[in-house]
């Protein structure tokens, strides 16, 4: 399984009282990046659907960002999000 840490997990839970930090799992492709800032999340994935139309997935890309947007952004991805 290919991981990204973007955090330590000792950065993530010092960071956690300012900022949230979650991990995202490619449930297709066994990707996962792990100890991310949530407003990142979109530019942290991003490299692995380089390949896919951005005007199809685009969106859901962006709308990762969006804790309003997330659940369904992530599921049409193919995604699952956790918070750390």
């Amino acid at each position: 399984m290919n991981e990204l840490n973007m955090f330590s997990t000792k950065d993530a839970r010092r960071l956690s009282g300012r900022h949230r930090t979650v991990s995202v799992y490619d449930l297709n492709r066994g990707r996962q990046a792990r100890h991310m800032l949530e407003t990142n999340i979109s530019e942290s994935i991003r490299p692995w659907f380089k390949e896919e139309d951005p005007k199809r997935i685009g969106w859901a890309i962006r709308g990762l960002n969006d804790p309003g947007k997330r659940a369904r952004a992530a599921d049409f991805l193919g995604l699952l999000v956790q918070q750390d």
